[in-house]
């Protein structure tokens, strides 16, 4: 099951970002926590966010325990979405972003 905060809006956002959060669930799954989404369009972030685009989501990482395993989810997204995504780990959460140029 795919959780949301209860503030996240779904409206808005584009394909990619969906697939993108089809392909992170199982992954952040297999480390025995659940795929929370945390931040679409909403929240605040750097004026050319592509967060206010609906290009952008966040996910939580805080329930993964170390920080070698929050580094391989992070590396295996990142293969498993291809070069036309962006994901950082940041202190709480992963960032996923649709940026192909």
């Amino acid at each position: 099951m795919m959780i949301r905060k209860n503030n996240v809006r779904l409206g808005g956002i584009k394909p990619e970002i969906l697939l993108a959060a089809m392909i992170c669930k199982p992954i952040v799954e297999s480390y025995g926590v659940p795929f929370v989404i945390t931040s679409l369009l909403e929240g605040t972030h750097g004026a050319k966010s592509l967060h206010y685009r609906g290009l952008a989501m966040d996910f939580r990482t805080r329930e993964i325990p170390a920080i070698t395993k929050k580094r391989d989810c992070r590396d295996r997204c990142a293969l498993a979405l291809g070069s036309e995504f962006d994901v950082v780990l940041e202190k709480d959460h992963m960032h996923v972003e649709f940026d192909p140029d």
